[in-house]
């Protein structure tokens, strides 16, 4: 079972880059960052690349309600694109330490807090939002900010809306 493209397709994304990025390149990921890419993430990362939705927002539901809150904003879904901002291994690199163990930043919500999937453990393909702000500097990453999302990535991309701006 794959990832919907159709329903990739009505959040009505734009690129920002890295479509089809090239085998060195996924290479490149998983020598940088240690973590074999799960093959749905994979799949659309090589299918759209890094993306946004410039129209609206891409919403998407919590498992579980946080913080009297039900739903959440992805902002940009991270791409392959070496030395840009967005690129999945830069960001890897940057939060290696300030986020736990086995988990793979894929995207950010316009708050500045982290998308994770979970690449190992018993929650192996689960997504999860990092709240950047419950961080506490220079403490062992646990998961007192770690707020599921999906049991799968597939779950994931299935409990993303796209939300059409209002006229202004």
């Amino acid at each position: 079972m794959g990832v919907n493209d159709q329903k990739i397709r009505s959040l009505k994304i734009k690129s920002l880059g890295g479509i089809h990025p090239a085998a060195d390149s996924v290479q490149r990921v998983t020598q940088e960052t240690g973590v074999e890419l799960p093959s749905e993430y994979l799949q659309v990362v090589l299918e759209y690349g890094c993306w946004y939705t410039p129209l609206g927002y891409t919403r998407f539901r919590f498992k579980h309600p946080v913080q009297g809150r039900e739903d959440g904003i992805l902002n940009v879904f991270f791409g392959i694109m070496p030395g840009h901002s967005y690129d999945v291994a830069k960001n890897f690199k940057t939060y290696r330490g300030r986020v736990r163990s086995g988990l793979l930043p894929i995207a950010n919500d316009p708050g500045g807090n982290i998308i994770c999937l979970s690449t190992s453990g018993g929650d192996r393909g689960s997504v999860y939002l990092w709240d950047h702000e419950q961080e506490t500097p220079g403490r062992v990453p646990s998961d007192a900010n770690l707020y599921l999302i999906a049991d799968s990535f597939e779950d994931f991309i299935n409990r993303l809306e796209f939300e059409q701006l209002e006229d202004e």
